[in-house]
């Protein structure tokens, strides 16, 4: 596969993987009126928002490994 090709595969993968994770967020904050991402350990950790974040962005890497 062609560099452009490749490039445009990972991104279209990245983009994907972002907005079903902006999707399900929404989701789950509307029908039971809680944002996964306001978890915290201590309030010094935010372990939701770090988990909405690699979900978010583990299409970009997924995108890039298997292409």
């Amino acid at each position: 596969m062609s560099g452009r090709m490749r490039e445009t595969g990972v991104t279209l993968c990245g983009l994907v993987s972002s907005v079903l994770t902006a999707l399900i967020l929404w989701l789950v904050e509307w029908k039971f009126n809680f944002g996964i991402y306001t978890l915290s350990v201590l309030f010094l950790i935010p372990l939701g928002a770090i988990a909405s974040g690699v979900a978010a962005a583990s299409g970009y890497y997924l995108g890039a490994v298997w292409l």
